[in-house]
């Protein structure tokens, strides 16, 4: 069994993305599948044109429903969600 001061290590341990991509698992309820693929897959398509800080928010806003239902959480759904708070965001923005 783990000590609180070994679960606080493999949690600091945790990139930023990783934690948000937990967090949707715990508000939506459902697994991802292999969680350092999915963040892999999402940093590759999203390098360069949307920093942390936004696929986070986006990822945490998805994951409460703002953007729909998800019945699976895939690099594709999660993907969806960054286009659309991009979208929701800019047009905040005009």
């Amino acid at each position: 069994m783990q000590t609180k001061s070994e679960n606080k290590i493999q949690i600091a341990n945790l990139t930023e993305l990783q934690k948000s991509l937990i967090l949707a698992m715990a508000n939506t309820c459902i697994d991802i599948e292999n969680l350092k693929s999915t963040e892999d897959a999402i940093k590759k398509h999203f390098q360069g044109n949307f920093s942390i800080t936004t696929v986070i928010k986006a990822i945490k806003k998805g994951s409460m429903g703002a953007y729909g239902v998800s019945h699976k959480l895939t690099p594709q759904v999660i993907g969806s969600w960054i286009y659309q708070y991009q979208k929701e965001y800019s047009r905040d923005r005009l």
